[in-house]
């Protein structure tokens, strides 16, 4: 009943997990039959939901901790749980140390639950918090919704200057 050895036995039995995950993935890519491709994209999905039950776990237990909130927020984004992550990242923004990524994480749920202008908010906080040497892909990834939500939004001079920023650091982009 040890919080802690159910813990370290979790962590032992994700990263089993992990490798399966991996060597399933190279045998399809080896072999790209529909079941080696079914079997792999069925224990990653399985690793995923493990991982989140485990998280959501810790998260009652460790109140506190906002990396774990960020994480557990990333996973339900891969399952299009907006809703759920939201909350959590609206959290986990008070964290400096990872205030940049779960900024550039809520506009992407914002955007995808259909609020454009929260989104924009989220991204344009992340703008002084996210660089392009510390998080080249994150960067380009701001930019490019930020320059995406201007568009629809009809502000073309704002879209051309988050386009222009993406193709500055990456013209191939």
């Amino acid at each position: 009943g040890d919080a802690n050895i159910r813990e370290k036995l979790e962590d032992i039995q994700i990263k089993r997990d992990e490798k399966y995950v991996i060597e399933a993935k190279e045998i399809a890519k080896k072999q790209p039959t529909k079941e080696h491709v079914h079997r792999a994209r069925q224990l990653e999905t399985n690793l995923v939901k493990r991982q989140v039950e485990v998280l959501t776990v810790r998260e009652e237990r460790y109140p506190s901790d906002m990396r774990l909130k960020l994480e557990l927020a990333a996973l339900l984004m891969r399952f299009k749980k907006w809703k759920l992550a939201i909350p959590r990242l609206q959290k986990a923004v008070t964290d400096t140390r990872i205030r940049g990524e779960a900024l550039v994480r809520l506009g992407m749920c914002f955007l995808q639950d259909h609020k454009a202008q929260l989104a924009r908010h989220q991204l344009e906080q992340a703008l002084n918090e996210i660089d392009h040497e510390s998080n080249p892909t994150m960067y380009k990834e701001m930019l490019y919704m930020l320059g995406t939500i201007c568009e629809a939004a009809k502000d073309i001079e704002a879209a051309v200057k988050y386009y222009s920023m993406v193709l500055a650091v990456d013209y191939g982009y």
